[in-house]
């Protein structure tokens, strides 16, 4: 085998592999369960989702409209049932007073529910119930209502009550913070039943679903050790991230009370460890960073193929997919991401081995085209989770470089349009700020 074909085989079998054990990353719904076929045949609006603090067994729903003098004004109400589903059509027909309404959207759910923490039935009552504010949906849309759209709704209507005229972007800024900060889109995912049952813990159901209700449950193992119980815990949380960051001890409890939850006797969910979850770095914030190229020598650089490793900063981890025991990890869908500025038909796969033991995470990159691309780009995005109360600096992602083995497949190397090794001197790769 000549050294063209060993290299390009060496590289592209390396890709192959990593796609064939589904390491992609990149395909597939970000809300994994988010309705998007099946639209309604006119330009009715269908809200619709679940009520969950675990799921609600029974219950009502109320949609209003939230003017922007501050008023609230009933279009729908609608009932919950045994599974926590809900269900209310919008008509764009009629008139704001007989149910028509575009803008900012108040959802108030009571009902009872059975609390993870504690095996008790518990009421959400009329007085304190739990609520979701979102804007200008339309079509099918979904929209679940939990105790971390109740956190984001406060936030919202805090705005109103000092003052502001709302708009959709202050919707939207306070969900994408409360869905930041816990690690799940709070209101396009559902969650499920905390069991292995046919609602719960199944193989149709993703790893956000997952994260989604054990960090329900964990709320709900906070309240059973607060003595304001659910409204004072949402209270607490409330309030941490009014200034719009979690403290490190609100994030510790959080994790805590995770922690706590998956070892107790009530957990039936299969899921035992906390390493086992997107949840590690709840409460912390969100890092984006870039992969270079860079031509040193040399205009006009053409790379046909790149296998590259990236060292993670410690308390750094990326959300990926648990639910098998693979210690190679698939990336969830949007995690990382190449510039559309690549050429065509270019192929890559991504690897993950999540941190354990003291042993920082590692992501691993297979890239390759056949007509080649251009050295001295950005080669993809990173969206990285950062744990509470850490700033990496870009310096402290590292590129993985084994000099007692130069062999190890995952050492940097590139090769060009004639299947040549492209040596540092000539192309290196670089880590950048988003």
């Amino acid at each position: 085998m000549n050294v063209k074909r060993m290299i390009m085989t060496t590289l592209f079998l390396l890709a192959s592999l990593l796609a064939g054990c589904g390491f992609g990353g990149f395909t597939g719904n970000p809300n994994n369960d988010a309705t998007s076929a099946n639209q309604p045949k006119n330009t009715d609006t269908k809200i619709t989702g679940v009520i969950a603090k675990g799921l609600f067994k029974d219950g009502t729903v109320r949609i209003y409209a939230l003017n922007t003098d501050g008023t609230e004004t009933l279009l729908r109400t609608s009932s919950v049932n045994a599974f926590g589903n809900y269900s209310a059509r919008i008509s764009a027909f009629k008139t704001s007073t007989t149910g028509s309404y575009n803008g900012i959207y108040l959802i108030k759910a009571t009902g009872s529910y059975l609390d993870e923490a504690t095996g008790s039935v518990l009421t959400i009552g009329e007085d304190q119930p739990l609520r979701a504010v979102i804007a200008n949906p339309s079509g099918i849309y979904t929209a679940s209502v939990t105790p971390l759209t109740e956190i984001a709704a406060r936030k919202v209507l805090a705005l109103k009550q000092g003052g502001k005229e709302l708009a959709a972007t202050d919707v939207t800024a306070a969900n994408a913070l409360v869905s930041e900060m816990f690690r799940v889109d709070i209101i396009g995912t559902k969650p499920v039943e905390p069991d292995q049952t046919p609602v719960g813990f199944t193989s149709g159901v993703g790893q956000r679903q997952r994260d989604y209700t054990l960090a329900l449950a964990a709320i709900s193992q906070m309240a059973k050790a607060d003595a304001g119980a659910l409204a004072g815990t949402l209270n607490t949380l409330s309030g941490d991230i009014a200034d719009g960051t979690m403290s490190v001890e609100t994030a510790d409890a959080f994790k805590t009370a995770l922690a706590a939850f998956l070892s107790s006797d009530k957990n039936a969910t299969g899921v035992t460890r906390i390493e086992d979850t997107n949840l590690v770095n709840a409460g912390g914030t969100i890092k984006a960073v870039k992969v270079m190229t860079t031509a040193k020598e040399g205009a006009n650089t053409v790379i046909k193929g790149i296998t590259v490793a990236l060292v993670l900063p410690a308390g750094v981890t990326l959300r990926a997919d648990y639910i098998t025991s693979k210690e190679i990890k698939e990336l969830l869908t949007g995690v990382v991401t190449i510039p559309s500025t690549m050429p065509a038909d270019t192929h890559f796969s991504v690897a993950y081995t999540p941190p354990s033991q003291g042993a920082r995470g590692m992501i691993t990159i297979a890239l390759g085209n056949p007509y080649g691309f251009t050295a001295g780009g950005e080669l993809m995005t990173i969206t990285c989770d950062i744990a509470p109360g850490t700033a990496p600096a870009i310096s402290d992602f590292a590129i993985y470089r084994n000099s007692a083995d130069p062999n190890d497949p995952k050492n940097f190397q590139a090769v060009d349009a004639n299947g040549a090794f492209l040596s540092a001197e000539v192309v290196s790769v670089e880590v950048v700020p988003q």
